[in-house]
């Protein structure tokens, strides 16, 4: 069993909020796009 805790939400809460500014760039991304994005992001990370 695992419950959020109040840090927990604010946390999720605030990192939704930052990331508001992406959500209509990326609504014009395909599902491939999207994808490919997302392994593009992951390379960057891990390098």
């Amino acid at each position: 069993l695992a419950a959020a805790t109040d840090e927990g939400r604010r946390v999720a809460r605030d990192l939704r909020e930052g990331l508001r500014f992406a959500r209509e760039p990326l609504a014009g991304l395909s599902d491939e796009e999207r994808l490919s994005l997302r392994d593009l992001l992951r390379r960057m990370l891990t390098a």
